[in-house]
């Protein structure tokens, strides 16, 4: 309990008495004031009305400055109202003046305020004032005493504190309970708005006008929203998303799946009714469909891990012994022209599935990544450099442009020299013109959604009925090939939040284009 909530009762008990002093002064000196009070012994009530409402003042400057203490400031000021309200049925005549049932509101009060033994001591207190009371006025004017009325009243005060005091209790015990209560909702409130706010997935939430009452940081990034669009509506911040929201509200029983293309990025929404919303509200979730696609595309790859380990145990093994074997009999002086040509042919197919169960193990390999800033201009000057020597092509033959020249893309450095070599690999062998040489051309672009890159090349392209399987793994037209490398290629720029596609193209040549990522947390 705080200080202020501590002192305020007794800041309302000291108006009360004040409002009784000057009632009991005004009345008494007044002319229109009741006739009969006093009329037992009026200097006695002038007094002590008069004192009263003195003293009910400097208490009111001690509660002021809180001091003496509180506990020390309730008692004291409750045997002052005691004494007082005895005084003054004294002047009045006694306990048939009425003046007694003031005891019973001044007891309940303390009985609120007070702890257990005080809500019993003031009682007590006031009784036994009551009985010498009724005692002193049998002495001085020989009546019969009233002790029966002064027992049922004392009885009264008893029971009347009892109660107060247990109702002061049970209340006391409520609040605490409702504060850790409000403390628990605040804390839960606490972690619930911190788990929607650093959410992966984007959540806002809708008004029944259509309007944003909620919209966590994922949810900013995804819809590039700018400022505090927090009850603006939604159309302001996205038209199209606005319109998909409005399609679902012709069926809002059931949740609703969709995907809209918004500056450049895929999404994914679901659109669904909050339960329980007096106020109709909307909540919809949004995930990027790069990140979908990278979370699958994980746990493809832990499984392709998973197989290629029994893959390689339960054939490298004999692979091993057949080529082992193989080249025993290359070694034999016996072999006629036949045999050596089978030699060869056993040779070059146990290399070619060596390779593919390479080829696989390199796709396991690649669960992780590392994004990394990447300047294109120098990455690109340092990949043809080394590409060139390698493969013992004229470096004229490479070439690039960037739009704008500072162009930087997120991107796993190796995994991305990867993909261009299978690209490029691709060019140098499918990719020839009609003169047999070879031109691989890459460009650059800088948009304001996701930057891209295109390496074409200047041969007959890809023929329009292979297009579909050109990433399906194993899918080839050579017999020399594993049908691997564009699959490779496709899953590690997956893995990179990245997208790889073939562009079919007005001129000769095949076209494939990777579209990089530009989202801040993909990119840290």
């Amino acid at each position: 309990m705080t200080a202020s909530s501590l002192w305020k009762p007794l800041r309302i008990l000291f108006v009360y008495r004040l409002l009784l002093a000057t009632l009991y002064v005004t009345l008494f000196f007044s002319e229109w004031g009741p006739k009969h009070f006093g009329e037992f012994d009026r200097t006695l009530f002038a007094y002590t009305s008069v004192g009263y409402l003195l003293l009910i003042i400097l208490s009111g400057m001690a509660l002021f400055y809180r001091y003496p203490r509180f506990v020390l400031q309730t008692n004291s000021l409750t045997l002052i109202d005691i004494t007082t309200i005895i005084l003054l049925m004294h002047a009045n005549g006694g306990i048939k003046s009425g003046f007694g049932i003031l005891l019973v509101i001044t007891v309940a009060s303390v009985g609120l305020i007070a702890g257990r033994r005080m809500a019993l001591f003031h009682p007590a207190v006031a009784t036994l004032g009551l009985f010498f009371q009724a005692f002193y006025t049998n002495l001085m004017t020989q009546e019969s005493p009233e002790y029966t009325s002064v027992g049922i009243l004392g009885f009264t005060l008893f029971v009347t504190g009892l109660l107060t005091q247990a109702l002061s209790q049970r209340a006391k015990s409520s609040e605490a309970l409702a504060a850790k209560r409000g403390v628990d909702l605040a804390s839960m409130e606490q972690v619930n708005e911190y788990i929607i706010q650093h959410m992966r997935s984007g959540v806002f939430v809708l008004d029944g006008k259509g309007n944003i009452v909620l919209l966590n940081d994922s949810a900013r990034v995804l819809l590039k929203s700018q400022g505090t669009p927090l009850g603006k509506p939604l159309r302001s911040i996205s038209p199209e998303l606005s319109e998909c929201v409005a399609a679902w509200q012709k069926n809002p029983n059931t949740p609703q799946q969709a995907q809209l293309e918004l500056h450049g990025t895929l999404l994914q929404l679901q659109i669904s009714k909050i339960n329980d919303s007096a106020s109709n509200q909307i909540a919809v979730l949004i995930e990027d469909n790069a990140e979908i696609a990278q979370r699958l595309q994980h746990m493809k790859l832990a499984s392709l891990g998973r197989l290629t380990a029994s893959i390689a145990h339960e054939i490298r093994n004999p692979l091993s012994a057949i080529s082992h074997a193989n080249q025993l009999m290359q070694e034999s002086v016996h072999l006629d022209k036949a045999d050596q040509r089978m030699v060869e042919i056993i040779q070059k197919n146990t290399a070619r599935v060596n390779t593919i169960i390479e080829n696989v193990l390199q796709i396991s390999r690649r669960c992780k990544t590392n994004l990394q800033c990447i300047h294109l201009q120098t990455w690109l000057t340092e990949f043809i450099e080394e590409y060139t020597q390698s493969n013992q092509i004229d470096a004229t033959q490479m070439c690039f442009t960037l739009t704008p020249e500072d162009l930087q893309v997120h991107f796993d450095a190796s995994q991305l020299h990867q993909v261009l070599t299978i690209l490029a690999n691709n060019a140098l062998s499918y990719g020839r013109d009609e003169h047999n040489q070879v031109q691989i051309m890459m460009t650059a672009v800088g948009t304001q959604d996701r930057p891209y890159l295109l390496l074409q090349d200047a041969g007959q392209g890809v023929d329009q009925a292979h297009v579909h399987q050109l990433f399906e793994p194993f899918f080839t037209t050579e017999n020399a090939g594993t049908g691997l490398g564009l699959y490779l290629a496709r899953e590690l720029s997956e893995c990179n939040y990245a997208k790889l596609e073939y562009m079919p193209t007005p001129e000769a040549g095949a076209c494939f284009r990777i579209t990089f990522t530009q989202h801040e947390g993909w990119a840290a």
